[in-house]
């Protein structure tokens, strides 16, 4: 018989310190301050594992799930095959991207064809008609948005960045161009030889205080990656008072997920992009203040992403 309390499970891969899991993390941490019965699993489940150190700041149980009527058990779109485990407890998916549920890693076209390719043919994931019978939550309106043309129905359900949000012009900030290597690395080399007159700096090898340190120094940060979610990064360099500018991919093309200036999004499929790229940089460095500006209302609305997502997880996960 059910006791009428629900016990939230959250599966969450082990060892891993990015976007992601820091997401799961938050929302047991949420869950818990809001006085619901919550637990992170680590999977592989049969193993036991530790909280990262990064994400110990979190109020956080750890523990394994059960199989019942009171339990809601919780997977991100990258492991939706966990869930085949569980026969008697409620389901959900929490679509933090879109594209990690293909497997994609964009390594190259070819590459991303035949990943394509084997998971369709040695499926483990769920398919869309066995997540009919799921919860759907989505973190970005670019989720919300595929999720619907599947015809599953879906909440609202965040994350937030940590990262303080500084105001400040541009007093003492250095005309560098910051990048993640991980996020497309093609079209910000194109860029790099088009304009070698240009300093940029990859964000490799920093702990997190060496992370904010440099984002709160420089003046632009650029992002030309897939965007499968609303990425962490560039709100994060949006917070740290950088100017912003991203290709059109994902996420970006949604104005809730990505709300910044269209000025300062690049079709980098489009001719003349070295070109476009070099004007808007050169503005930026030039007139930093009146950029940094146009940036106001993104960065009141990271600073409000906490709050934000605490009402969703309330209004999704009742007591």
């Amino acid at each position: 018989m059910s006791s009428g309390t629900t016990t939230y499970y959250v599966l969450c891969p082990a060892n891993y310190v990015t976007g992601g899991p820091e997401a799961l993390h938050q929302l047991v941490d949420a869950l818990r301050r809001l006085g619901r019965k919550a637990v992170i699993c680590y999977f592989p489940l049969e193993e036991s594992h530790g909280i990262p150190a990064a994400f110990r700041s979190y109020d956080i149980a750890v523990g394994r799930p059960a199989d019942t009527p009171d339990e809601l058990i919780i997977a991100p779109e990258s492991a939706t095959g966990l869930l085949r485990r569980f026969k008697r407890a409620r389901r959900a998916v929490w679509w933090l991207s879109v594209d990690y549920y293909f497997g994609r890693e964009y390594k190259s076209w070819l590459a991303d064809a035949v990943r394509r390719l084997r998971f369709i043919v040695t499926r483990r994931d769920l398919s869309f008609a066995e997540m009919r019978s799921c919860l759907h939550y989505c973190q970005s309106e670019y989720a919300a948005s595929f999720v619907a043309g599947h015809g599953l129905p879906s909440m609202p359900l965040s994350d937030y960045s940590t990262v303080k949000v500084n105001d400040a012009p541009g007093l003492g900030r250095l005309p560098r161009i910051l990048y993640n290597p991980k996020k497309g690395l093609s079209t910000t080399r194109r860029l790099m030889r088009a304009c070698p007159e240009l300093e940029f700096k990859p964000l490799v090898g920093l702990d997190r205080v060496a992370l904010v340190d440099v984002m709160n120094t420089s003046m632009l940060y650029i992002d030309f990656g897939q965007h499968p979610g609303r990425d962490r990064m560039p709100r994060e360099a949006a917070a740290a008072g950088c100017c912003v500018v991203t290709g059109r991919r994902g996420s970006a093309a949604f104005t809730a997920d990505l709300p910044i200036d269209e000025v300062y999004k690049l079709d980098e499929d489009a001719p003349g992009l070295e070109l476009r790229f070099k004007d808007i940089v050169d503005d930026i460095f030039s007139a930093f203040d009146e950029h940094h500006g146009r940036f106001a209302a993104f960065r009141s609305s990271i600073a409000g992403e906490k709050r934000r997502f605490l009402a969703e997880a309330d209004a999704a996960f009742p007591g």
